[in-house]
């Protein structure tokens, strides 16, 4: 499900659906697992307030644990998904896991009261 990708990020192979939340959410017990096993072997620790960070095209997206949502699966608010270049979801992505250091960089400059966040 996850490989390293790049000095910031993981690839991260996950089916991507809308949901009619305000959030992007993935299955509760993955978040966790993500969580536990890249932020915590991750050079330098992530903040255990912050929610996970995927790049989507060319939105950062913050990612909480849900209900309901299939393991393997990130969902979207409409809104989000309308934002990016995905087409027919649900759809298998690759999408980008930002690393420990690079979600700390990020969240810094990032405001998480919007779903999405392109840097400009």
């Amino acid at each position: 499900m996850v490989e390293e990708f790049s000095a910031g990020y993981f690839l991260l192979r996950v089916y991507v659906e809308p949901h009619p939340g305000d959030r992007a959410v993935l299955n509760r017990a993955d978040h966790a697992d993500l969580r536990s096993t890249l932020y915590s072997t991750d050079v330098g620790e992530c903040p255990t307030d912050l929610p996970l960070l995927v790049k989507v095209d060319e939105a950062h997206i913050p990612v909480l644990p849900g209900e309901g949502v299939p393991t393997g699966t990130l969902a979207l608010p409409d809104e989000v998904i309308e934002a990016t270049r995905i087409e027919a979801p649900p759809s298998l992505r690759g999408i980008l896991l930002a690393k420990a250091e690079q979600t700390v960089r990020l969240f810094d400059l990032f405001d998480p009261s919007i779903p999405t966040w392109t840097p400009s």
